[in-house]
C-alpha cells in the first residue's frame, strides 16, 4: 500500500505492514518533529516580489506547518501571500515594508486562489450575486477587483452571511456591473495577526482583520496602547440602567457619551456638548437640575447656562441585608457613591452599586448590610460645593 499523509499537517500515515524496522524513524520524525514545528515551530520567510507562497512539503520540515511565521524582507511593492489548501491556525507577523494581503491557494505551492465572488455595489452597500464554491465572506476582509476603490473593507452583515446577500463596506462607491472581485486578509507593515485557514477561506478571530479587532463579552490590556488607523474606534453603546463597571460609553436613553468619574464614583457626559442645525456646533446645553452632589475643587472654574435646581433625594423603599429596593422616587436620583438616610437606616449606608435600578425605581447594592422594612421613606441630600480658590459663574 502506498505511503499516504494526514489531511492537513502533511504527517506520514503509516500503512499496515509497511516500514518494517524502520517505521520508529519515521514515527520520530512525525511526533519529534512535524508535531512539534506545528505546536511551537517558528521559522522566518523572506518576501522579495508580488506572489509568494509557504511551502509545503509532505512527511518533512516545511514552512507551511509552523505555528509561527516572520515575514521579512524590503519588495518593491504590497504582496500577496498564499495559504496552502489546508485547515491550520498561523500566527503571521509582517515585519516587512509593505502591506501583506493573505489569500488561500486552490493547490499546495501554488498562487491562484478561490477565493472570489460576483457583487455590485451602491454607496456602502455591496450586492453580492455569487461566490466561488466554499467561499465565506466575512467582517475584516479587504476586496479587490475592477473599479473597487482601495482599502475597501466589509464591515458588517446585510441579508449575506457569508454568500450572497448584501454587506456593509466602509468606502461609498459606485459599481452598477456585477464584477469579479477577491476577498483577502491585510496585515499592515509591523502588524502581526491571528490566522485561520479553512482549506478555502481565511480568517482573523472574531471575523476581523487588524484594524477591526473584536473581542465578545471582555478585554483587558496592560500597559499603554495606540491605535493607528483613520477610520474610528466604537465603544459600548447602552440605556442608563446598562451601565456597568467604569470607562467610556454612548448611553441610549441621554442621548449622549458619557464617561465614568472615579472620584466621584458617578456617570457624566464627555464631548459633543455643541450642537445646532445641520453642520452648525453653535449651541453648549446642559441639566437645568443638579441631583448628585459635586465639589468644584479649588483651582477650577465652572459656568452653567441659566438657573439650576439643587434636588434631594426622595424615595421610598426597604433594605434587606445588603440589596436596597425602590419601589418610588418623586425627586432627586439614586447614584453610586451616595450617602442615603431613612428611619432605621444604618448611619454612612451608601449606595455601592446599580443592580436593576439606575436612578429610579429598582435595586441597589448598599453597604453595610442591614434590614429596612419596605415602604421607609428614604432620603439623601444633594450638595453643590465650591471650595476655596474655585469660582462658580451662572449665565
Amino acid at each position: 500500500m502506498p505511503t499516504t499523509y494526514s489531511n492537513n499537517l502533511r504527517i506520514n500515515i503509516i500503512a499496515t505492514g509497511e516500514q518494517a524496522g524502520i517505521w520508529g524513524n519515521t514515527t520520530n520524525v512525525n511526533l519529534g518533529t512535524l508535531i512539534e514545528q506545528a505546536i511551537t515551530g517558528y521559522v522566518t520567510k523572506t518576501i522579495s516580489s508580488g506572489t509568494d507562497y509557504l511551502a509545503v512539503v509532505n512527511g518533512s520540515t516545511a514552512e507551511f506547518r509552523n505555528a509561527a511565521i516572520q515575514l521579512n524582507g524590503t519588495p518593491s511593492t504590497n504582496f500577496t501571500l498564499f495559504l496552502p489548501p489546508y485547515s491550520k491556525v498561523y500566527a503571521l507577523f509582517n515585519n516587512t515594508n509593505r502591506v501583506a494581503s493573505i489569500r488561500v491557494a486552490t493547490s499546495a505551492n501554488g498562487t491562484t486562489a478561490s477565493q472570489t465572488f460576483t457583487a455590485t455595489i451602491s454607496g456602502t452597500t455591496m450586492t453580492v450575486s455569487a461566490v466561488g464554491s466554499g467561499v465565506v465572506l466575512s467582517q475584516g476582509l479587504t476586496i479587490t477587483g475592477s473599479g473597487v476603490t482601495a482599502d475597501t473593507i466589509i464591515t458588517g452583515f446585510g441579508t449575506g452571511t457569508g454568500g450572497a446577500g448584501t454587506y456593509t463596506i466602509n468606502k461609498s462607491q459606485t459599481i452598477l456591473t456585477g464584477v469579479t472581485m477577491t476577498a483577502s486578509l491585510i496585515i499592515p507593515s509591523k502588524y502581526a495577526v491571528l490566522v485561520y485557514s479553512d482549506g478555502v477561506n481565511v480568517f482573523a478571530p472574531t471575523n476581523a482583520a487588524p484594524g477591526n479587532f473584536a473581542v465578545a463579552n471582555y478585554f483587558s490590556a496592560g500597559g499603554d496602547g495606540a491605535f493607528g488607523g483613520k477610520g474610528s474606534l466604537g465603544i459600548p453603546v447602552g440605556t442608563t440602567g446598562e451601565r456597568s463597571g467604569t470607562g467610556i460609553r454612548y448611553n441610549t436613553t441621554l442621548s449622549r457619551y458619557e464617561g465614568y468619574d472615579i472620584n466621584a464614583s458617578t456617570w457624566s457626559q464627555i464631548g459633543g456638548g455643541a450642537t445646532g442645525g445641520g453642520s452648525n456646533q453653535v449651541f453648549y446645553e446642559n441639566d437645568q437640575v443638579v441631583t448628585a452632589s459635586y465639589t468644584i475643587p479649588a483651582g477650577k472654574n465652572a459656568m452653567s447656562a441659566g438657573a439650576i435646581t439643587i434636588e434631594n433625594l426622595a424615595a421610598v423603599g426597604g433594605i434587606s441585608t445588603a440589596t436596597l429596593t425602590i419601589a418610588s422616587v418623586s425627586s432627586g436620583a439614586l447614584y453610586i457613591g451616595q450617602v442615603i438616610t431613612g428611619i432605621g437606616v444604618t448611619a454612612g449606608t451608601t449606595v455601592t452599586a446599580f443592580v436593576s435600578g439606575s436612578g429610579g425605581a429598582g435595586t441597589y447594592t448598599v453597604s453595610p448590610t442591614q434590614s429596612v422594612p419596605g415602604g421607609t421613606a428614604i432620603t439623601s441630600n444633594t450638595v453643590l460645593t465650591v471650595d476655596d480658590g474655585a469660582r462658580l459663574v451662572i449665565v
